[in-house]
């Protein structure tokens, strides 16, 4: 592939990949893992490092958390992040995913809904 031939502004790409977002709640087998991307916005010259918590909770409850590194912003300032959620050990059900991004004073929270092993209908 010719160098720089992927280079857009396409928020949908993490460098040759191209991200196929799910419509709906996705539902997975037991152990299956959950595969999560964002991309956040820094503010620009601040001092303060930007932060991301994901949280998944279920009936309520946070059953898992997580505040992994981010990488640096890309020539654009962007912030893209892109991981696998391990649902190993997780019960059955319909789980919420909380991002939550901090910087400073500042904070911008997106919230997403997935199911293990039982659709939402019971299906």
């Amino acid at each position: 592939m010719t160098p720089g031939a992927l280079e857009t502004d396409d928020a949908l790409r993490f460098g040759e990949t191209r991200i196929v977002p799910q419509l709906g709640e996705p539902t997975l087998a037991p152990g299956q893992g959950l595969p999560v991307f964002l991309i956040a916005y820094p503010v620009a010259g601040s001092s303060d490092k930007p932060e991301l918590t994901l949280e998944l909770v279920l009936d309520g409850a946070v059953v898992g958390r997580s505040t992994p590194a981010l990488p640096a912003p890309d020539e654009r300032g962007r912030i893209a992040y892109v991981a696998t959620i391990p649902s190993a050990g997780f019960s059955p059900g319909r789980y919420e995913v909380r991002a939550l991004f901090r910087q400073g004073s500042l904070a911008a929270e997106e919230i997403t809904f997935f199911n293990i092993g039982t659709s939402p209908a019971g299906d």
